[in-house]
């Protein structure tokens, strides 16, 4: 019998080298990520391979090290996410053996996006040249791209309204306009958004335009917005303002705004027509229309069953807080708030507005003294009564 011939090649040629290969994949799944760069090491801090020690995951989100010593420890740090993803830089490491190929194993959450949107109030029109500053809840500034781009945490919408911020990573955020666009009025009020992974927010901000009037209503004693509150409006020549003979209705931020204006004219507002539950009050007020300003005139209802005190400066007619009223029944029976479940003993002080409201009270006639006057005033004991329709 003839046997094949076979020829073997020297020993150091079949030695078996180690094998790494380092996996990506989308966390909680088995999505492989491309184009996340590793740096990777030996257990001295020296770079493997040609190129500094840099890989990047393929198309399947693998690097695949062959040829490595038997007994190598290799260190792998991600040192840049894919587009889309949060970075995750805690190193790993293993140590390599001969003729096997070891494993390393990421994992990358999705980041989410948040997008600002400016418009003028009135038209719903995208407003450019809006600049807003985005912060962490514990006031460290945000950059774009996942951080890479940095800009003291400021950004400024583009034509279409706009800022988009990509590469967030799960947190909370505040965002405040700081500068308004040409022509409009700044809107300082700060919004809060919660950004989670492969997720996209939106918080919309509005401007309005200078020369307008905003007629405010709100609840007595708050800042709490009442809409459907119907007002008339008329001009210095007694001719009523806009299509529907003068007459508007508050929106749901408690708003009129009255635009196209002529400067120099007064305009003159009152209330018309309130909501169920409200005190009307159809007190008129005025005011002349500066150029190029956005004014505002503010009105209260009061809930009925309600009773509110106002305190005021005699001579300027300017609001005064830290006034002591007393309040009981003509019996002389202290008068408790919210249906007597908040004990006063019948005693309260005006607040910033110069103003107390009681609510919830059951029909009849009150008693109101002042028992302290605030500071640099003169006490007024003389007491007042006043009659509640009660609450309806």
């Amino acid at each position: 019998f003839d046997f094949p011939t076979c020829c073997f090649a020297p020993y150091s040629l079949f030695t078996a080298y180690a094998s790494l290969e380092v996996r990506k994949f989308v966390k909680g799944t088995e999505n492989p990520i491309p184009g996340t760069r590793f740096l990777l090491t030996d257990g001295n801090g020296a770079p493997i391979g040609n190129s500094g020690g840099e890989f990047t995951t393929d198309s399947n989100g693998r690097i695949l090290l062959t040829g490595l010593k038997p007994g190598l420890t290799v260190i792998a740090k991600e040192i840049e996410a894919a587009d889309g993803y949060a970075l995750d830089s805690t190193p790993k490491s293993v140590t390599v053996v001969s003729g096997e190929i070891k494993t390393l194993d990421f994992f990358d959450e999705p980041v989410g996006t948040l997008v600002i949107v400016k418009r003028d109030k009135l038209t719903n029109a995208p407003l450019a040249g809006a600049t807003f500053q985005v912060t962490a809840s514990d006031g460290q500034f945000i950059g774009n791209s996942g951080g890479r781009l940095t800009s003291n945490g400021r950004f400024t919408t583009d034509d279409a309204g706009e800022i988009r911020i990509t590469g967030l990573e799960k947190a909370t955020l505040v965002v405040k306009e700081i500068t308004a666009p040409a022509g409009y009025l700044l809107d300082d009020h700060a919004q809060t958004v919660d950004v989670a992974p492969n997720d996209t927010q939106t918080l919309e901000f509005y401007n309005v335009p200078k020369q307008t009037l905003t007629l405010q209503k709100y609840i007595t004693g708050s800042t709490t917005p009442l809409s459907g509150v119907k007002f008339l409006v008329r001009d210095s020549g007694g001719e009523y303002i806009g299509p529907n003979r003068g007459e508007y209705t508050t929106d749901d931020n408690g708003q009129i705004i009255l635009t196209g204006l002529t400067p120099g004219d007064t305009i003159t507002a009152w209330e018309k027509e309130t909501v169920s539950g409200y005190v009307l009050d159809g007190t008129p007020q005025s005011i002349k229309i500066l150029s190029g300003e956005a004014q505002t005139m503010v009105y209260y209802n009061a809930p009925k069953g309600s009773l509110t005190i106002r305190k005021v400066d005699s001579a300027t007619d300017a609001p005064l807080a830290g006034a002591e009223f007393k309040v009981t029944t003509l019996q002389g029976v202290p008068v408790d708030d919210n249906e007597g479940q908040t004990s006063t003993g019948g005693v309260y002080r005006t607040n910033e507005n110069g103003e107390i409201l009681l609510a919830k009270l059951q029909p009849g006639t009150y008693r109101v003294t002042e028992t302290a006057a605030p500071a640099g005033y003169v006490l007024d004991s003389e007491a007042q009564g006043v009659f509640c329709q009660g609450e309806l």
